[in-house]
């Protein structure tokens, strides 16, 4: 049965492609890193420069979809200690691999698959107490399809997934006029923070590693690392009420149009992204994307006549690498 689209997909944000244009023009240092107040934190004022006040284009909190019966199998996972990105990264202190012990247990948790109008990619969910995801993509070289409004969003999130609240971190690629964009943001919902950082520049090729992880007592540290450029954000923003049920690593066809008239915006061809080091945080143990105790779902993205927006790959044999494909609808 085709679930509802949630509210939270009809609301509007600050428009991401002002405000990437603003950014370019506004002579921030773009390998600045963030300070403990971070722009867009819950309660706090903003400095960004950035996003607008008029709501165009936002990534949205939960995806519209529809249950494939069909379960995908996974290979078994051999997990390696920690992903390589804080050694590459050379970073402060503030930036490591989620925590926790390496597994004992090497059996693949339950696979599940899924159609979904706006997402795809893999959730984990079925366990209550996800307090850390991260992953790796590059950055991908997007065909812009005319003039139309288009964009793709890349990230790694928290909660989300059937729930209002999501913390969230990644990159976008946006089409303006034709030409395409690049940039890093985030997200903290359900108050509206999406931002847009000036401070990371973003380019085509560039490796990205990205984090969200709980820090306790309500409160979640977002890291975005430029492997690339060995620049990175680390931002602290309060949601307390997140349920950490979920834990997502995804592409994303964004709302656009809004609040007149809200719409999933078309996907500009990325091509296939591919994630890699897809790890996640569950009772105190750093487990791979196919980790037991809780179900990997596979989503593709498909219209709302059943034609497929973008497709997903199996995981590979490391339980923590899988790619997204562009498709033509």
């Amino acid at each position: 049965m085709r679930r509802p689209r949630s509210r939270w997909q009809r609301i509007g944000r600050p428009a991401a492609l002002l405000g990437i244009a603003l950014a370019v023009l506004a002579g921030c240092d773009p390998f600045a890193s963030s300070g403990s107040a971070p722009p867009g934190a819950l309660g706090g004022p903003s400095s960004t420069v950035g996003p607008s006040a008029t709501p165009l284009l936002r990534p949205t909190a939960v995806p519209s979809r529809s249950p494939n019966a069909t379960p995908t199998a996974t290979p078994n996972p051999t997990p390696s200690p920690s992903p390589s990105a804080p050694a590459q990264a050379g970073a402060d202190t503030l930036i490591g691999a989620c925590p926790g012990r390496a597994p004992t247990d090497l059996a693949v948790g339950t696979a599940d698959s899924v159609e979904s109008r706006n997402w795809s990619g893999y959730v984990a969910t079925g366990a209550t107490t996800f307090t850390c995801v991260e992953g790796i993509w590059t950055q991908p070289k997007v065909r812009c399809r005319g003039s139309a409004q288009q964009a793709a969003v890349y990230w790694v999130g928290l909660g989300g997934y059937d729930h209002r609240s999501l913390v969230q971190i990644g990159t976008e690629s946006v089409c303006i006029d034709g030409v395409a964009q690049a940039a890093a943001w985030h997200e903290s919902l359900p108050r509206e923070t999406y931002a847009i950082r000036a401070n990371l520049q973003v380019s085509v090729g560039d490796r990205m590693w990205a984090q969200v992880r709980s820090v306790g007592s309500g409160r979640y540290r977002m890291t975005l690392v430029n492997l690339t450029t060995r620049k990175h954000i680390s931002i602290r923003v309060v949601n307390s009420t997140l349920k950490r049920t979920s834990a997502e690593w995804i592409v994303e066809a964004p709302t656009g149009g809004c609040p007149q008239a809200c719409h999933t915006l078309r996907l500009p061809n990325f091509r296939t992204i591919h994630f890699e080091e897809a790890w996640l945080s569950l009772d105190g143990i750093r487990r791979p994307l196919t980790g037991s105790r809780f179900v990997h779902t596979r989503e593709a993205m498909t219209t709302g006549d059943g034609q497929t927006r973008s497709e997903v790959s199996s995981t590979g044999k490391d339980g923590t690498s899988f790619a997204v494909r562009w498709r033509r609808p």
